[in-house]
C-alpha cells in the first residue's frame, strides 16, 4: 500500500494550520490566510489528502491567484500538479517528506466560523453575498437556529431594496419591472406584508376585484397573518363579490391571527357586517373593547341605538354597495409602507348612498341622510342640511307638478324639524297661501323679512316689496271707497253703471266686507254698500239729496287665475230722483305695473277693465270698456305720475244715444299710504285727469273727465 501521498497531504495540513502565532513569524514574513484563500486552500489541502490531484491542483492554482504572496500555496500547487501526471508526490519544501517525520497525530481541517463571516458581510452592507453565504450555511447547518435569525434578518434587507424598486418602477408606470421586483422581495421574505400588498395593489389596479385578486389577499392572509390589512383586503373583496358569510368569517379568523393592537379595525368591520344584519347586541360586544374617543366605533353605536329604537332600518346598510379595498403604499427612510386605506366614516358612506339615490328614489335617500345624521360624530355632520334641501327639493318638484299640497307637506315636516332653510321661507309662504292656509303664510312671510334682515338670506327690493304686498292682502278683509266724477263714470272708481246723463259731479261712497272664512286662493266673496248723488249738474238734473241712490249686494270673484268678479244688487231709492230695481253686474279686469316698484324709478303700466250690467226691473243694460297704457315714475315717498293714453267705448240704454266712444291723453296722480315694516302700501288716494276726443256715436264721449278715488 501506498501511504506516502496521504503522509504528504497529511503534513502540508499541518502546515497550514498552525498557530497564527508562528505563521506570524514564519521568515518570509507572510501574512496569515484569511477569507476565501482560506477556505480554497483548506478544500485543495483535503483534496490532496484524499488522492483528488486535479482537484487540488485547480483548487491550489485559485489559492495562489488569491494570495500568490504565500510559498507554501506555490509549493502545494507544484506537488498536486506533479502527483497529477502520475509522479511521486514532492516534500513540500523546508518541511521533511512525510515518509521520514509522520506526524504524531492527524491534522483535521478546521470548521468555517459561518457567523463571522455573516457578520462581516452585513457590516460591508454586502446583502448579496450575505445572502447566498447563508444559504451555504444553512445547507450544512439547517437546524443553526442563529443561522436561520441571520436569514430573515438579511432576507429583510434584501427584500426592502427590491420594494423600493418595485415603488419605483410603479410610480413611474413601469408595471412589469415593478412586479418582477415585488417577485424578488417575496422571494428573500415571503412573510412581509408590504410586499404583499403591493403585490394585491397591482393586482387590484390592473383587475379589480378579480379571482385574482382574491387570491393575491389569501396568499396575504397565509403568509403574512399578523397584519389586519391582508385580512381586511380579503374581507372586503369577498363582500364585493357577494359572499358576505365568509367575508365575516375571515374577519373573525383574523381576529384570532393578529396581535391585540391590530383588531380594532377588524372589530369594526366586523360590528358594521352584524349592524347590517340587525345584530346590535353582538355588535356591542364586539365594541366594547374600542379604545375611548374612537369617533368609528362611537359612529356605530349611535346606530345601534337607532336601531333599536327603531329609528333605522338596518336593510339600508346592507343596500350599501360594496367597496373595493384599496392599498395605499408610500416610502420613508425604513421602506417601503403599504396600507388598505380606512373606510370613510359610516356616517359618510350613508350620505354618499343617499346622495346617488337622491333622483330616483328620494325617500329612501331621505331615510339614509337622516341615517347619517344619527351616526355622526359632530351632532349631525351637516347632512340633516343635506336631508333639508333634498326634502326641499321634493317640494319643489311637487310645485312643479302643481301639487301643493304635498309640497306644503313636506314644508311642514321641515319647519317642524326646524330645518326649513331660510331661503324657502317666501315660497313657504306662497305654498301656504295657495291652499288657503293664511295663518302660516303670514308667519312665513314675515320670517323671511326678518331673515332678510339678518343677513342669513338676500332678498332684493322687488321680492322684499312683493312679500310685503302679499302680507298687505293677507291683512286685507274689509274696505272703503269714496270717489268723485266729472262727466263720466267707470267702475274703476267703484261706482257702477250708475252714471248720469250730462255734466255733473257725481259722488260715491262704498264700504264692503271680505270675511277670511270666504276667500280661498284668490277667490273672494264681499257683501258691499254703496251710496251716490249728484253734487251738481250744468243740465239741470237731480243734486244733492233728490239724487242719492243706495244699492245693497254681495259680489264674488270665482276663479283664482282671473280676475272675474260676479255681483247682485239691490238699488234702493233715497232720494225722490232715484230708483229701486235690481242690478247685475259682471267685471273683468287686467292690470301692469299699477302697484309700486321698489326695482325702479320708472316703468311702463297698463289696465284694461270691462264691465256690464242689466238693470232687471226698468230693462236697461249697460256696457264700459276702458283701457289706459302709460309710463308710470316714481317720484318718491309713494307718490306716482303716470302720463298715460286712454280708450273708451261706452253703451248704456240710460241715454237716449246709447253709444259712445272717445279716446286721449291723461295722467294721473297716486299717493300710496298706510305702510309698515311688514306691510306695504295698504290704501292709495288718486286723482285722474284725461281729455278725450270723440271717436263715434254720442257726444258725451268728448272733452274733459276728471275722477278723484280714495281706496282704503
Amino acid at each position: 500500500m501506498n501511504i506516502q501521498p496521504t503522509l504528504l497531504a497529511y503534513a502540508l495540513l499541518a502546515i497550514l494550520a498552525a498557530p497564527v502565532q508562528a505563521r506570524a513569524q514564519d521568515a518570509d514574513g507572510e501574512l496569515p490566510l484569511s477569507g476565501a484563500a482560506y477556505r480554497i486552500a483548506e478544500q485543495a489541502y483535503a483534496a490532496y489528502a484524499r488522492g483528488d490531484y486535479a482537484q487540488a491542483a485547480e483548487q491550489a492554482r485559485e489559492a495562489v491567484r488569491l494570495r500568490p504572496d504565500v510559498a507554501r500555496l506555490h509549493a502545494l500547487l507544484a506537488s498536486a500538479e506533479q502527483a497529477a501526471r502520475g509522479a511521486a508526490p514532492a516534500s513540500v519544501p523546508g518541511r521533511a517528506a512525510a515518509t521520514e517525520r509522520p506526524p504524531a497525530a492527524s491534522p483535521r481541517p478546521q470548521p468555517i466560523d459561518w457567523n463571522t463571516r455573516l457578520h462581516r458581510l452585513q457590516a460591508a452592507g454586502d446583502w448579496s453575498q450575505a445572502w447566498r453565504t447563508v444559504e451555504r450555511a444553512l445547507a450544512e447547518r439547517p437546524g443553526d437556529a442563529g443561522l436561520r435569525a441571520r436569514r430573515i434578518d438579511i432576507g429583510q434587507q434584501l427584500a426592502t431594496a427590491a420594494l423600493r424598486r418595485a415603488w419605483a418602477a410603479e410610480t413611474r408606470g413601469d408595471a412589469a419591472a415593478a412586479e418582477v421586483a415585488v417577485d424578488e422581495a417575496l422571494g428573500y421574505a415571503p412573510g412581509l406584508p408590504a410586499a404583499h400588498l403591493l403585490r394585491l395593489r397591482q393586482v387590484l389596479l390592473r383587475e379589480g376585484a378579480s379571482q385574482d385578486a382574491l387570491d393575491a389577499a389569501q396568499t396575504a392572509t397565509a403568509q403574512a397573518g399578523t397584519s389586519a390589512d391582508g385580512w381586511l383586503a380579503l374581507a372586503g373583496l369577498l363582500h364585493a363579490q357577494g359572499d358576505a358569510a365568509a367575508a365575516q368569517k375571515t374577519l373573525r379568523d383574523g381576529l384570532e391571527w393578529v396581535p391585540e393592537e391590530a383588531r380594532p379595525r377588524l372589530r369594526l368591520a366586523l360590528a358594521e357586517a352584524l349592524l347590517a344584519e340587525g345584530r346590535t347586541g353582538d355588535a356591542r360586544q364586539l365594541l366594547q373593547p374600542s379604545p375611548a374617543n374612537d369617533a368609528a366605533a362611537d359612529e356605530h353605536l349611535r346606530l345601534a341605538d337607532a336601531i333599536e329604537a327603531g329609528r333605522f332600518d338596518p336593510a339600508l346598510l346592507r343596500a350599501l354597495p360594496a367597496e373595493v379595498p384599496q392599498v395605499a403604499c408610500g416610502e420613508d427612510a425604513f421602506g417601503i409602507h403599504c396600507g388598505v386605506q380606512p373606510s370613510a366614516p359610516l356616517s359618510h358612506l350613508l350620505a354618499a348612498q343617499a346622495q346617488r339615490l337622491a333622483s330616483d328614489r328620494p325617500q329612501a335617500a331621505l331615510a339614509l341622510f337622516d341615517a347619517a345624521a344619527l351616526a355622526a360624530q359632530d351632532g349631525d355632520g351637516g347632512y340633516r342640511a343635506q336631508a333639508a334641501a333634498l326634502r326641499a327639493d321634493q317640494a319643489y318638484r311637487a310645485l312643479a307638478a302643481d301639487q301643493p299640497a304635498q309640497a306644503l307637506a313636506i314644508i311642514d315636516a321641515l319647519d317642524a324639524q326646524g330645518a326649513l332653510p331660510d331661503t324657502m321661507l317666501a315660497d313657504a309662504a306662497y305654498t301656504a297661501l295657495r291652499l288657503e292656509v293664511r295663518d302660516r303664510a303670514a308667519a312665513w312671510f314675515r320670517r323671511s323679512l326678518d331673515a332678510a334682515d339678518a343677513g342669513r338670506v338676500e332678498l332684493a327690493p322687488q321680492p322684499r316689496f312683493q312679500v310685503r304686498r302679499a302680507l298687505a292682502e293677507l291683512d286685507r278683509d274689509r274696505g272703503f271707497i269714496a270717489s268723485f266724477s266729472y262727466r263720466g263714470d267707470s267702475t274703476l272708481a267703484g261706482l257702477g253703471g250708475a252714471r248720469l246723463p250730462g255734466d255733473n259731479l257725481q259722488l260715491g261712497w262704498e264700504g264692503y266686507l271680505r270675511p277670511q272664512a270666504l276667500q280661498s286662493q284668490g277667490r273672494y266673496v264681499e257683501f258691499h254698500a254703496r251710496l251716490t248723488g249728484n253734487a251738481w249738474s250744468q243740465d239741470g238734473a237731480a243734486t244733492g239729496g233728490d239724487s242719492l241712490q243706495a244699492a245693497f249686494g254681495a259680489r264674488a270673484r270665482p276663479l283664482r287665475s282671473q280676475n272675474l268678479v260676479l255681483a247682485v244688487e239691490r238699488l234702493q231709492h233715497v232720494g225722490d230722483a232715484a230708483i229701486d230695481d235690481w242690478l247685475l253686474r259682471a267685471a273683468w279686469s287686467h292690470s301692469h305695473g299699477t302697484d309700486l316698484r321698489a326695482d325702479v324709478p320708472a316703468w311702463w303700466s297698463s289696465q284694461l277693465y270691462a264691465e256690464a250690467g242689466r238693470y232687471l226691473d226698468h230693462g236697461w243694460t249697460y256696457a264700459i270698456g276702458e283701457w289706459q297704457g302709460g309710463r308710470s315714475w316714481h317720484r318718491g315717498g309713494g307718490t306716482v305720475v303716470t302720463p298715460h293714453l286712454a280708450v273708451v267705448a261706452e253703451h248704456n240704454q240710460a241715454f237716449s244715444r246709447a253709444d259712445a266712444f272717445g279716446a286721449g291723453p291723461g295722467l294721473n296722480l297716486r299717493q300710496w299710504f298706510r305702510q309698515d315694516h311688514y306691510l306695504a302700501p295698504r290704501s292709495w288716494l288718486e286723482l285722474s285727469l284725461q281729455y278725450r276726443l270723440r271717436l263715434g256715436g254720442e257726444a258725451r264721449a268728448e272733452g274733459w273727465f276728471i275722477r278723484g278715488t280714495v281706496n282704503y
